[in-house]
């Protein structure tokens, strides 16, 4: 046996698989995995991102609240999951799947959530579903909906959208409100859209619209709109602008 050999052979086992170390990310992350549900650490951790929006609840409101609404959340997800299971899942049904969680959301906060905030909810708990099966389970059914999925809108990525490519955004839909405050479905609805429109243009499109090149759903723009605009706000404070 060469040298090399010997030494790789000294260290098997030392180092940890990927799957370990994807595992052991997940948790310093997210947290560890919940025995109520496979899916409750993600929407918590989702939950984290949309609350600070929220108005006009108590801290035992907020708890209690927060509760229901990941049960509702992780619920819904294993009602999608079965739809792919049993191939029902199409860009149509998941759209009617998103708006009717994302008005029990509303409804469960006693119209104290607008749209903007339940879809940030649902939206950013799916996303990180999604990456952790196509680390973990790649094959997982709950995949075959990610041509379908939203892109979690929020005023980075509007700022992102409307740098890059105005005809997304160009029926005006949110003149001066923040995401947050959207309370029309149909209006948030209309940005989705049009971003698959964008996505599936591009596909074999000469245009000049790189920031969606090679892309495949809403969800692979918020990947690279959200990483870019982050580093674009490093870039102004190292240069002082």
């Amino acid at each position: 046996m060469s040298e090399s050999k010997k030494d790789i052979s000294r260290v098997e086992g030392v180092f940890p698989t990927h799957n370990k170390l994807v595992g052991e990310l997940t948790e310093f992350y997210f947290g560890p995995e919940k025995q109520q549900s496979p899916w409750l650490r993600f929407c918590d951790r989702a939950y984290r991102d949309m609350n600070r929006t929220l108005r006009g609840l108590d801290v035992r409101e907020m708890k209690t609240l927060r509760t229901y609404g990941n049960t509702l959340i992780c619920d819904a997800i294993d009602d999608l999951a079965q739809r792919c299971r049993e191939k029902r899942c199409d860009e149509a049904s998941f759209d009617r799947w998103h708006r009717k969680l994302c008005h029990k959301l509303v409804t469960l906060y006693y119209d104290r959530m607008a749209i903007g905030q339940a879809q940030k909810w649902v939206n950013m708990a799916l996303k990180y579903c999604a990456i952790w099966l196509s680390l973990t389970s790649p094959r997982d059914p709950l995949l075959c909906a990610w041509p379908y999925m939203h892109l979690p809108i929020d005023q980075r990525i509007l700022r992102y959208l409307r740098n890059k490519d105005q005809a997304v955004l160009s029926e005006n839909i949110y003149p001066g409100k923040a995401w947050s405050a959207i309370e029309d479905y149909k209006e948030y609805l209309r940005v989705q859209k049009n971003i698959r429109k964008a996505v599936r243009a591009e596909k074999g499109a000469n245009r000049n619209t790189d920031y969606i090149a090679g892309m495949t759903s809403a969800l692979d723009v918020d990947f690279i709109g959200w990483s870019r605009t982050k580093n674009e706000k490093r870039s102004k404070k190292r240069s002082g602008n």
